[in-house]
């Protein structure tokens, strides 16, 4: 497995590997990144500093994907965003990889604490970033994704 940055050959790929992930959680929802306007141009949306888009790949087949961008409700703070992983690879320690990784380059960005929304559905994720070291705390404002009802934090 390789984690590189994305590329806008891979934005499709990605798009329908998050979209199955929502609909098999049930969350093909409005108020998840499901309808992000954004979501079927990954790459470009997160091509500028502050942030990056990182992609799990094996044998050119995407099979995850991860980012962070900066996050404006707490200071030197930024957001995991858009944490998806194939069903095949799921449970194998893979998201773990994967969101370490971009926790690392967060940091090194300068960053000094990250924040994630996540949703009650998605107990394997809430069990991997608890174990990361994440905390709940409440919602906070300018939430974009309104269905999300879990919010954590973790400083380094």
């Amino acid at each position: 497995m390789e984690i590189r940055k994305i590329t806008r050959k891979e934005d499709l790929a990605m798009v329908q590997l998050i979209r199955a992930s929502l609909e098999a959680y049930g969350l093909a929802l409005p108020g998840t990144v499901y309808y992000d306007e954004n979501l079927e141009k990954i790459s470009t949306s997160y091509d500028h500093e502050g942030c990056a888009y990182y992609v799990l790949v094996e044998e050119n087949q995407v099979l995850g994907g991860a980012g962070y961008d900066r996050f404006d409700g707490f200071e030197h703070c930024c957001e995991i965003q858009k944490l998806y992983l194939s069903k095949d690879i799921r449970g194998h320690g893979y998201g773990k990889q994967l969101l370490v990784y971009v926790m690392e380059q967060a940091q090194r960005a300068g960053y000094e604490r990250c924040y994630i929304e996540t949703h009650d559905h998605l107990q394997e994720a809430l069990g991997l970033y608890q174990k990361l070291g994440f905390t709940d705390i409440e919602k906070p404002e300018g939430v974009v994704h309104s269905t999300m009802n879990r919010f954590l934090i973790k400083e380094w």
